[in-house]
């Protein structure tokens, strides 16, 4: 089974603190700051919400912090189970960990078409997106949505938007129009360059800083 305790903390966090083109207009017409990450993308944010990062995985908040959201990368992530599979066993996991009651909308399921395999050309999973609205202990309506983006084997982001339901609601064009935004900022070698760094290491970290010819050599 999956484990998703990066994703948990990142959810308590942010419990702490249908897009037609005239939301698509009014996301646009946002002051919006692009935010850039190590870990191979970018996403446009409203400029006036606050971050806080928790690497590998950033947090950003509404001003007065009714809505965030978290976006974290997989690299690395297991290759046997369908994004359908993931999505679903994500929706399971954070519906526990956040309703006492909740409903599941009807999930969205992206396909991209995959390299031709023995020939025949096949259709992959690139993407998984739903909403779960619910309640919780006290009998708060909230609303949790998330995406999921797999711009290769192996490779995940996810961006998990939660908050009370009629701030989310009243923001429902923000999450639309930062899932627009977001873009895969690598190519499939140098994902798979930052996956290997990071599996070796045993932990997320940027590429080491290229050495400098012209420092002094520490050799004896």
């Amino acid at each position: 089974m999956k484990k998703y305790g990066l994703l948990f903390l990142i959810l308590s966090l942010c419990v702490l603190a249908g897009s037609g083109c005239g939301r698509q207009d009014e996301f646009a017409a946002l002051e919006r700051t692009t935010y850039e990450s190590e870990y191979g993308y970018s996403l446009e944010i409203p400029a006036d919400w606050s971050s806080r990062e928790i690497d590998p995985a950033v947090v950003f908040y509404l001003p007065d912090g009714e809505l965030s959201l978290s976006v974290s990368p997989e690299l690395g992530g297991v290759e046997y189970y369908s994004m359908r599979e993931v999505g679903e066993m994500l929706a399971e996991n954070l519906a526990a960990a956040t309703f006492a009651e909740y409903t599941a909308a009807t999930a969205q399921v992206t396909e991209r078409e995959a390299e031709p395999a023995n020939g025949a050309a096949t259709a992959e999973p690139a993407s998984y997106e739903q909403t779960l609205q619910g309640t919780d202990a006290a009998g708060n309506a909230l609303t949790l949505h998330f995406y999921i983006d797999s711009p290769c084997t192996g490779i995940r982001y996810y961006l998990i938007f939660l908050g009370a339901t009629e701030a989310y609601d009243e923001n429902a064009y923000i999450a639309d129009g930062v899932i627009d935004s977001f873009t895969v900022t690598m190519t499939q070698d140098e994902l798979y360059d930052l996956m290997m760094r990071v599996n070796q290491r045993g932990e997320y970290a940027p590429a080491p800083p290229a050495e400098d010819e012209n420092a002094p050599s520490t050799d004896e």
